[in-house]
C-alpha cells in the first residue's frame, strides 16, 4: 500500500512538472501549425512565396524539437499513469507489480533518450546559428530577430552609357598605364625621320605597320625573348583610339598568333615585353581571365564589349 502511494504521488508530481510540455504538444493538432511555415505568415513584411532565411529554418527546427520533446513527455505520463494503475492493482494480482516496474524502467529510458537528443540538437544549433552571440545560454536564447525570408535585390550597374577612361580607373584601380590618359610618351615620331617600318623584323598584320624606331627595337628585343605574336595595330591607325600614342606610332596593339590566350602565354609575353623596356597592358573581354593573370603580376584590365577581341596594348616607356 505504501509503495502504491509513493508511485501515485510521484505520478502527480511529474504531471505538474510536465504539464507545460503536454500543453505544447497539443499545438501539433492546431490547424495553424505547419512543419514548413510560409514566410509571409511568419512575417507580413516578407513577400508571398519568398524562401525562408537560415534563421527561420533554425526556428522551424527548434519548434519541431520542442514539439517532439512535448510528445515524449506526454507518452511518458501515459506510461506512468498505466504503471500506477498496475501498482494499485498489484495487491490482487502480484504479476502486475513486475509489469509496472518494467514499464516504468522502459519509460524512464525512453525519456532519457529524448532528453539526450534534445541536448545534442541544442549543441548543434548553438554551433551553427548564434546571431546574438549569446554563447551557451539557456535553450531558445540563441535565436535572434533576423530576417525571416530571403528577398532578392536588384543590382544596379555602376555606370550607364559609354564607359570612359575615368570610369575604367574606378573599376580597375589607379591609372598605372592600364588606361592611357591621352598624353604622348615619346614625342611626335610619326610621320617623321624616326618613323620606321616594322616588317620584316617584326610580324605585322595591321593596315599600317610603322612605329617609332625606338619602339621597333624594343619589339625586336621582345621577339627574341618570346615569339608567337604579331602587331595588329600600328601607324597609321585603322580606327579611333582613346590613347593619342596610336596617332604617332609610339604604341601598338599586339595579338597572340598562333598562340592562344592562356594564363601562361599571356604572362610569358607580358614578362618579355617588360624585360625589353616596354609597358604592356593586357585588355580582355573576360573578367575571370583578367583576375587570373593579375595574380601572376600582369597589368590587365577588363573591357568587356568595348573591345572586339583580347589583345595587348604595348606602350613606349
Amino acid at each position: 500500500m505504501r509503495t502504491s502511494f509513493l508511485v501515485v504521488s510521484a505520478f502527480f508530481a511529474l504531471s505538474l512538472l510536465l504539464a507545460p510540455s503536454v500543453a505544447s504538444a497539443a499545438s501539433v493538432f492546431d490547424s495553424s501549425f505547419h512543419i514548413v511555415p510560409d514566410a509571409h505568415t511568419l512575417d507580413a513584411s516578407c513577400p508571398e512565396g519568398a524562401p525562408l532565411s537560415f534563421g527561420a529554418v533554425m526556428n522551424m527546427v527548434q519548434s519541431l524539437v520542442n514539439v517532439s520533446i512535448s510528445l515524449g513527455a506526454l507518452i511518458f505520463m501515459m506510461i506512468m499513469a498505466w504503471a500506477g494503475v498496475l501498482f494499485i492493482m498489484s495487491a490482487a494480482n502480484p504479476e502486475s507489480r513486475g509489469t509496472a516496474k518494467k514499464m516504468l524502467m522502459n519509460g524512464a529510458i525512453g525519456l532519457l533518450i529524448v532528453l539526450s537528443a534534445w541536448l545534442i540538437v541544442d549543441f548543434v544549433m548553438k554551433t551553427l546559428y548564434n546571431p546574438n552571440k549569446s554563447g551557451w545560454g539557456p535553450w531558445n536564447s540563441i535565436l535572434g530577430d533576423g530576417p525571416t525570408c530571403v528577398v532578392s535585390t536588384t543590382v544596379q550597374p555602376l555606370f550607364s552609357g559609354a564607359i570612359t577612361a575615368g570610369q575604367l580607373v574606378a573599376l580597375n584601380g589607379t591609372n598605372d598605364g592600364s588606361v592611357p590618359d591621352g598624353t604622348v610618351q615619346n614625342g611626335a615620331a610619326c610621320p617623321g625621320a624616326d618613323c620606321v617600318l616594322l616588317t620584316p623584323e617584326v610580324s605585322c598584320s595591321a593596315s599600317g605597320c610603322k612605329v617609332d624606331k625606338g619602339l621597333k627595337q624594343a619589339l625586336i628585343n621582345t621577339k627574341s625573348r618570346n615569339s608567337g605574336w604579331t602587331v595588329t595595330e600600328a601607324y597609321p591607325k585603322s580606327r579611333d583610339h582613346r590613347a593619342a600614342c596610336h596617332s604617332n606610332g609610339t604604341c601598338v596593339d599586339v595579338g597572340l598568333r598562333p598562340q592562344t590566350y592562356t594564363v601562361a602565354t599571356i604572362t610569358a609575353f607580358y614578362n618579355a615585353a617588360k624585360a625589353a623596356g616596354l609597358r604592356p597592358v593586357f585588355e580582355s573581354k573576360s573578367q575571370s581571365l583578367v583576375d587570373a593573370v593579375k595574380r601572376n603580376g600582369v597589368n590587365a584590365i577588363y573591357l568587356g564589349s568595348h573591345i572586339s577581341a583580347d589583345h595587348f596594348s604595348v606602350y613606349s616607356q
